[in-house]
């Protein structure tokens, strides 16, 4: 066992990148992300060659970093999507857009929310109760109704839907006691 040369590093790269390339792209379906992935697998892979020079099977370990290199991916992008949740952000953005056009100083966000949070299908009002008030996350939310996660987010994209539709009916000093 050797430490690789350039010219063996090269042959590598120009026999796996194709394939490494698409084992991405399949899974993210976008090229700039499998680019991205591609690359960053590949300095991995130098950075470990420099570290541990003598690897008995290089092939099988590039392969190897792909999997780390994706299973971190998807990682930090669920991290994103945990500490953002974009859909009630939105939903909270949209009611304070709403009551920017009101003069009702008073008005409290929450309760505005919770007003029409009770218009809503029961359904649709207990999973948005959980993520919003109680600021559980889709899995949470799952766990207390005893549901899946599908069913978590698809509920809670159509309740949004419809805090939507609520808005344009009844303006928010409707809503205000």
């Amino acid at each position: 066992m050797h430490p690789l040369t350039t010219q063996e590093i090269g042959d590598i790269y120009d026999r796996h990148f194709d394939k490494i390339y698409r084992f991405f792209y399949y899974r993210t379906l976008s090229r700039e992300q499998a680019e991205d992935l591609t690359s960053e697998t590949f300095t991995q892979f130098v950075r470990e060659l420099k570290r541990k020079p003598a690897i008995q099977n290089p092939e099988h370990y590039l392969y190897g970093i792909a999997q780390f290199t994706f299973q971190a991916f998807l990682r930090s992008k669920y991290r994103q999507i945990k500490q953002v949740p974009l859909e009630v952000a939105d939903f909270i953005k949209s009611v304070q857009t709403t009551l920017e056009t009101y003069d009702d100083s008073a008005a409290d966000l929450e309760s505005i929310a919770i007003g029409y949070l009770d218009k809503l299908p029961d359904k649709q009002a207990q999973v948005l109760k959980l993520r919003i008030i109680e600021k559980l996350t889709p899995t949470e939310v799952a766990h207390r109704l005893s549901k899946n996660l599908n069913y978590v987010k698809t509920t809670q994209k159509r309740a949004l839907k419809s805090i939507k539709q609520l808005i344009a009916l009844y303006p928010p000093e409707t809503l205000i006691n």
